[in-house]
């Protein structure tokens, strides 16, 4: 959990679900969570699913900015700077403030670059972070006692896993919101309870990168940032005297999938994998 101030209490408003990575794949999404005790071993488990998303014992990010907005900062599309000029800002280090937790942990923003958010009616929820994820991960049990640890290389095709020591931490960088494919710098809408979900990739100017079907890997791309469409306005108040987002990884925040599904598996791949951020108005 990442809090403006540590004196902060969270109260009412909860939009969950904001997937940055490929979590914007409704494939991503809905995979199932790892639990290696279902399969006899690796091959048994890459013949018969070969992905699943796990949960990190690591998940590093640098978050640069977040707050609530009148209007999407992106509505000038591909090319246009992000448009902050509706937005309320709650959190801001132009240099990212570097988190990294786990699942169960809470963490805090330094108060210096927070700030109350200005009194009005919201209709969507921001957060910029940085565009590279540091992730250590594991796969196993098996049903043969064998256990996949992240390692800290770092090929094309993600972390390839080792079977002996502890996770090691490997960088992954975001390109793409569909990396199998081509250049997608904006994601496709993902509509969950209480909002819509979109995420942009921008650069160093904060332009939205456009889409490129041409290369497997957007260029230049600087920041990510997660837009929450909210079906209902949040309204802050004079009584409001922040905003917290929690970060969610179980079973989420690390994608581990078998290098060539479907034909055994040659060996477990780690990746970094879709996770979500309730926003939480604090009163």
């Amino acid at each position: 959990m990442l809090k403006i101030s540590s004196a902060f209490i969270s109260a009412a408003l909860t939009i969950s679900g904001i997937a940055l990575v490929e979590g914007f794949n409704p494939n991503f999404v809905s995979a199932q969570a790892c639990d290696a005790s279902l399969w006899e071993d690796k091959d048994d488990w890459g013949s018969s699913q070969g992905f699943c998303s796990g949960t990190p014992s690591t998940y590093g990010v640098s978050v640069y900015k977040m707050g609530f907005c009148l209007s999407n900062p992106f509505s000038g599309g591909a090319g246009a700077a992000a448009d902050y000029s509706s937005c309320t800002i709650t959190y801001q280090n132009d240099s990212g403030t570097p988190m990294s937790f786990a699942a169960g942990t809470t963490l805090s923003l330094p108060s210096d670059g927070s700030s109350i958010p200005a009194v009005g009616d919201y209709g969507f929820a921001v957060i910029e972070l940085g565009k590279t994820f540091t992730i250590a991960a594991e796969m196993g049990p098996f049903k043969d006692g064998t256990t996949y640890y992240s390692t800290d290389s770092w090929t094309s095709s993600g972390s390839p896993g080792k079977t002996t020591g502890s996770a090691e931490e490997f960088d992954a960088e975001m390109t793409s919101f569909d990396p199998n494919t081509s250049c997608q710098a904006t994601s496709d809408p993902v509509d969950i309870t209480g909002a819509t979900l979109t995420g942009y990739l921008i650069d160093s100017s904060t332009a939205l990168i456009a889409d490129d079907t041409s290369v497997l890997n957007c260029s230049g791309v600087n920041k990510i940032v997660g837009v929450a469409a909210l079906d209902s306005n949040v309204t802050i108040t004079t009584a409001t005297t922040g905003l917290t987002a929690t970060f969610t990884v179980t079973n989420n925040g690390s994608s581990v999938y078998c290098d060539n599904s479907g034909e055994g598996c040659s060996n477990v791949m780690f990746d970094s994998g879709p996770f979500n951020v309730s926003f939480t108005v604090v009163e």
